[in-house]
């Protein structure tokens, strides 16, 4: 441990959802901004996020809560940025922030179907007849990318528990034997 004072009164472990919570609120703010254009509604999301008594609890202990809605924020920044840049760098960056999202809780595993079927209804509702390839690249780039996250899971669980999805058990009930 670096700094026991900081150990010990949990402020280290704190610190990250500190970070985490002043970003998310950045990038809700830019979020509403970039869909309605209008500097007063992006404040309103703002103010409404940082006054929720809840997200100023979760912000101030060392849980992975701040950090997941963190990254979720920013999947839904990025993937309105691609919406209307078309920039597939914006892709990517939507795919990093799934990849993050599902190493830090098993609900990232909704977002990342989530925003799977979000690329694929845009693509789908915006492709012209003679551009099937570039749809079926665009999913499938960043589907591979998204669910980097969860294949690096599943192989750290096969690597130390023999199961690729011993995650699951925990969660069904059905006991490990080695």
């Amino acid at each position: 441990v670096w700094n026991g004072f900081l150990w010990h009164t949990g402020i280290a472990g704190a610190i990250s959802s500190m970070f985490a919570f002043i970003l998310s609120a950045v990038f809700l703010y830019k979020t509403v901004y970039l869909i309605t254009e209008n500097k007063i509604g992006g404040f309103l999301a703002w103010f409404v996020y940082v006054t929720n008594v809840n997200i100023l609890f979760l912000q101030t202990m060392a849980m992975s809560e701040s950090f997941f809605l963190f990254t979720l924020v920013m999947i839904i920044y990025f993937l309105t940025l691609w919406v209307k840049t078309r920039d597939v760098l914006h892709l990517l960056y939507a795919a990093l922030f799934v990849i993050l999202t599902t190493l830090t809780r098993y609900e990232g595993y909704a977002l990342f179907g989530a925003a799977s079927l979000s690329v694929a209804a845009v693509m789908l509702a915006t492709h012209s007849q003679g551009r099937k390839k570039s749809l079926e690249g665009t999913l499938v780039l960043f589907m591979t990318l998204a669910a980097f996250g969860i294949f690096l899971w599943s192989f750290y669980s096969f690597l130390i528990f023999k199961d690729p999805i011993y995650w699951l058990n925990l969660y069904t009930g059905k006991k490990l034997v080695i």
